[in-house]
C-alpha cells in the first residue's frame, strides 16, 4: 500500500483557529496529506486581536519532535511562530537529526507579527533565525516586512520592486536555498511574490482577491510550498503550486467572528486554471505587464523588456493522468489565446503508476 508524505508543522496554536498550526493542517489537507504538529507557541487569540503569547519549553518542544520522529517522519516541515530562541535551536538540532537519515525539506516562515499588529518575535529569536535555521531553509517565505525585518532594514523601503529583489538576494546570502517574497503586504491591484530559486527569478502575477477576510494567509502559503516539496517538486514549482492553493483559499474565505476571516484551502485547487499565476521578469524600466497581457500576446511582451518564463519552475499541476484531458481542455478554452503561437506546453502528472496516458 502506497503512503502518502508526511508533512510536519512547527508552529504557534491559534484559539481562533485562523492562522498557525490550524491554518496549516487545513493547506496540508488540500494536498491530500497527512500532517502532523508540534506547538511551539500557545496564543490567546480571535479575529480582532491576540491577547497573549506563550512559548513553549524547549524541552516539550523537543519531547514532541522526538515522539513524532519514532513513528511519523517527515518528508518536509513548516515552521512558523516558534516563540522563543531555544526553540528555534532545537528545532534546527532536529532536522539535522532528521537530515542524517533522508532529505527533508525545511520551509521557514518568519513570523513577527500577527494580521492584527501584534509583534510575535523579539530580537534574539530573529538572531536566532538568521544564525541557526536559515542557513538550513529550503526556502523561506517572508512578506516584505518580515524580510525587511530579518535584514534590519527600514520597512518602508520594501515598497520599490529594486529592494524586494535586493533583499531575497541578500536573504538567500544567508544560506537558504531558495527565497519568496509574498506581496500579501504590499497592496495594490496585482499580487505580486518574488521568487529567487535555483530553477528561475521573477514575480509571480495573479489579481489581487478583494477580500478582506485573509487571515492566515501567509501561514497556508509556505504550508502548501512545504506539500509541494514534500510531493518532490522543485522549489521554483512548489512556490507556483502555492500561490494558486492560497489564492482559491481566499476565494473560499469566510468571516467566523468580527475580524478579518480565515483563509481556506480547498482539494482542486490546481485544476484552477485561472489561479495560474504568470511569471514575469523584470526589464529595465519598472513596468509591469498585467497576466492577461502576458496570455494573451507575444506582441505585447516583445514591445516591453520583459517576458513570460517559459523554462523549468512554471507547470500546472496534474495529480492523477485521468486529470490531464480536463486540465489541458480547460487550458485550451480559457487561458491559451488563439493568437499565441506555442512550441511546448508541460504538465506534471504525479502518481502516475501503470495508467496508460
Amino acid at each position: 500500500m502506497m503512503t502518502q508524505p508526511i508533512v510536519w508543522s512547527i508552529a504557534g496554536s491559534d484559539s481562533g483557529a485562523g492562522a498557525g498550526l490550524q491554518a496549516d493542517l487545513r493547506a496540508f489537507d488540500a494536498f491530500g496529506l497527512h500532517g502532523c504538529t508540534a506547538v511551539a507557541a500557545i496564543t490567546a487569540q480571535n479575529s480582532v486581536g491576540v491577547e497573549r503569547v506563550e512559548p513553549v519549553a524547549a524541552d516539550l518542544l523537543d519531547a514532541q519532535l522526538a515522539a513524532l520522529a519514532v513513528d511519523m517522519p517527515p518528508c518536509a516541515i513548516k515552521t512558523g511562530l516558534l516563540g522563543s530562541a531555544e526553540n528555534v535551536r532545537c528545532v534546527a538540532a532536529w532536522v539535522d537529526k532528521l537530515r542524517c537519515d533522508r532529505p527533508v525539506a525545511l520551509v521557514i516562515d518568519p513570523v513577527w507579527r500577527a494580521t492584527t499588529g501584534a509583534d510575535l518575535a523579539g530580537a534574539a529569536l530573529r538572531e536566532a533565525l538568521l544564525q541557526d535555521l536559515l542557513p538550513r531553509a529550503t526556502v523561506i517565505t517572508p512578506n516584505r516586512a518580515e524580510a525587511a525585518w530579518l535584514l534590519g532594514w527600514d520597512a518602508a523601503a520594501m515598497a520599490s520592486t529594486t529592494a524586494v529583489e535586493q533583499a531575497a538576494a541578500a536573504l538567500r546570502a544567508l544560506g537558504p536555498q531558495a527565497v519568496v517574497i509574498t506581496g500579501g503586504d504590499a497592496g495594490g491591484a496585482r499580487s505580486l511574490d518574488w521568487i529567487d530559486t535555483p530553477e528561475a527569478n521573477g514575480w509571480l502575477a495573479l489579481p489581487r482577491v478583494a477580500t478582506p477576510h485573509h487571515h492566515g494567509s501567509g501561514c497556508v502559503f509556505a504550508a502548501s510550498m512545504a506539500a509541494a516539496l514534500a510531493l518532490d517538486f522543485c522549489a521554483a514549482d512548489a512556490a507556483v503550486i502555492a500561490k494558486m492553493s492560497t489564492t482559491q483559499a481566499l476565494r473560499s474565505a469566510l468571516p467566523a467572528g468580527r475580524g478579518a476571516g480565515a483563509v481556506r484551502p480547498r482539494r482542486g485547487f490546481a485544476l484552477q486554471p485561472e489561479a495560474m499565476p504568470t511569471l514575469i521578469v523584470w526589464g529595465s524600466h519598472d513596468h509591469i505587464i498585467p497576466a492577461a497581457q502576458g496570455r494573451a500576446t507575444h506582441d505585447a511582451i516583445a514591445g516591453s523588456r520583459l517576458h513570460v518564463f517559459e523554462g523549468v519552475g512554471h507547470f500546472p499541476h496534474c495529480e492523477r493522468p485521468h486529470e490531464f484531458a480536463e486540465i489541458v481542455g480547460d487550458f485550451m478554452h480559457t487561458t491559451l489565446p488563439s493568437t499565441t503561437s506555442v512550441r511546448e506546453w508541460r504538465v506534471r502528472i504525479q502518481r502516475a503508476g501503470a495508467v496508460a496516458l
